[in-house]
């Protein structure tokens, strides 16, 4: 998915437009979030959490990114109004107006910020507010996902827990053994992961035939 937005993007000498990802499956989010580290580099993307966020808070991730930045938001749970009306004009207009102060000495700051992108992964739409929810320029709704595609993401997300790299081809053996039963792939990389621990076996990348081997102990 990323592996052609961002860099269409980068061919246009744009910036991927601000996306939000709404699906179930949690691990299927969390591998999506490593694609998306896998893309840029470490200095132009930001993780943030907006939980409980203020104007002030917003207005100091915005002013620290460079152009072309990504920010990852892991949550808007009680966002306050004022902070998201902030981000909402950043959002649209790559610009802030921040409010200062109280009362009759309260003024408002202009601030261009650069050219920004905001991601936010979720497993419903309901946890994005509204007025936030309407600055998205692309929403990508994954639902549906078969028993074996299940299979697979269970597979890569454990190994990636683990820092487990397999060859190519062996993440779908272990999903053709599986039969759909995403828990049974889960311990399959497990076992794996097990084995080359109890015996002290190293690997850079995983061969499949080492692997199958393997594998093959766990059916004893």
């Amino acid at each position: 998915m990323f592996e052609i937005l961002i860099p269409a993007a980068n061919k246009r000498n744009a910036s991927l437009r601000h996306t939000t990802i709404v699906c179930k499956y949690p691990r299927l989010l969390k591998l999506i979030q490593s694609k998306i580290f896998e893309c840029y580099a470490e200095e132009n993307i930001k993780r943030v959490d907006l939980s409980n966020a203020r104007p002030g808070d917003v207005a100091a991730i915005l002013t620290s990114i460079t152009e072309g930045c990504v920010i990852l938001v892991n949550s808007f749970s009680r966002m306050q109004k004022p902070a998201r009306e902030v981000l909402s004009q950043a959002l649209t207009t790559c610009m802030m107006r921040v409010p200062i102060g109280k009362g009759a000495e309260s003024s408002i700051i202009e601030v261009d910020i650069p050219q920004f992108t905001l991601i936010f992964l979720c497993e419903s739409g309901d946890q994005i507010p509204k007025d936030i929810y309407n600055c998205f320029e692309n929403e990508i709704k994954i639902t549906g996902l078969k028993p074996e595609e299940i299979c697979e993401i269970e597979a890569k997300a454990t190994a990636q827990e683990n820092g487990m790299i397999f060859e190519e081809g062996v993440i779908s053996q272990i999903v053709q053994m599986a039969q759909g039963n995403y828990r049974r792939a889960r311990s399959l990389v497990c076992w794996i992961r097990d084995y080359m621990i109890v015996n002290e076996k190293v690997y850079s990348v995983i061969p499949r035939e080492d692997a199958m081997d393997i594998i093959a102990k766990f059916h004893l």
